[in-house]
């Protein structure tokens, strides 16, 4: 349908053989349960920004006393009983339960041997969902607190020999129907910028791309200086100036009434120095030309997106923080 069009296919997922206790990674995409008690197995790809969907496929396991729980995990794992983990996130195959941090209250279908669960995890929205055998996938785990998560496989019964196969990873557009609320109140320019900061981010920290993102980086905030600098400097040349908006204009005004009718000796010196319209003669936003502005429009505050991030925008459902009156 449409949203399978949004579905960007990627390299394909495996276990990571370093990841895994009491289990055998079989080529690469399947994890067997060995003996030696419970066990786990994270996959080789991690996920820390974005939304990714993917599919684990029971290969086998004990029908009517399954010992399985899909989801995905933090790493390194330090504990992976999955009535008490805060390091899992899980779907239990015999009942259909869900934990993390203990049992939680939604309760989802239960699954076993030939079926294939598709989960799905929005690092944005902080969301987890899971849907059964081509369902639609349903939120599972909301304000999931974690920067870095990786899918795997729990084994908890003390039987070898439960499989499960992962496969068919892609990165998704966003679930519109996952979400806690709708919309997501972000510009389209501010959706791409944040992806391209991430994208960035990725290869910066990649030895064949950090000293070349570096240098530029480098280079492109040398520029912030040169532009105020000849802006100061300026008496008229050099572009148009930028205008200032009515309301920056009327706010000006009203503190310069204000100073004035608070000492109006002091508002005629004000007005006889030299400089004045400006703060102590510094040159602010409104006295760059549209050559410097568009420099640091289109040159530094990327940089400065890249180093701090974009203003990812508000989304109805999202978490809010109340911030506290500060004293007078």
């Amino acid at each position: 349908g449409e949203e399978e069009d949004e579905n960007l296919p990627i390299q394909e997922v495996s276990f990571d053989p370093e990841k895994t206790q009491c289990c055998v990674v079989e080529n690469g995409q399947g994890l067997t349960h060995g003996s030696g008690g419970k066990g786990y197995g994270l996959a080789s790809t991690g996920i820390s920004s974005g939304c990714y969907q993917w599919k684990f496929y029971i290969v086998k396991e004990n029908r009517g006393n399954e010992g399985t729980c899909v989801g995905v995990s933090r790493w390194p794992v330090h504990d992976f009983n999955h009535r008490t983990t805060s390091d899992m996130w899980l779907y239990r195959a015999y009942s259909g339960n869900l934990y993390h941090n203990g049992e939680q209250t939604l309760t989802l279908s239960s699954f076993t041997q030939g079926d294939y669960i598709t989960c799905v995890m929005d690092m944005e929205a902080r969301t987890i969902s899971f849907g059964k055998n081509g369902e639609e996938p349903k939120l599972a785990f909301e304000d999931v607190d974690a920067t870095e998560l990786y899918p795997c496989v729990m084994f908890y019964s003390s039987n070898p020999g439960e499989k499960v196969k992962i496969c068919d990873m892609q990165m998704r557009g966003t679930p519109r129907d996952l979400l806690p609320g709708d919309p997501i109140c972000s510009p389209v320019a501010t959706v791409l910028a944040e992806a391209t900061t991430q994208l960035i981010r990725i290869l910066h920290r990649t030895d064949h791309w950090t000293h070349c993102i570096n240098k530029i980086m480098m280079e492109r905030l040398h520029k912030i200086k040169p532009c105020f600098r000849d802006s100061n400097n300026a008496t008229g040349g050099g572009g148009q100036r930028l205008k200032k908006s009515r309301s920056v204009q009327s706010r000006e005004e009203h503190d310069a009434q204000r100073d004035t009718s608070r000492d109006p000796q002091r508002g005629e010196e004000e007005r006889g120095r030299p400089g004045h319209g400006s703060r102590q003669g510094h040159g602010g936003l409104g006295d760059l030309s549209d050559h410097h502005l568009r420099t640091l429009c289109t040159e530094v505050w990327p940089v400065l997106a890249v180093m701090g991030g974009a203003d990812a925008g508000l989304r109805v459902g999202g978490r809010l923080f109340k911030l506290l009156p500060m004293s007078q």
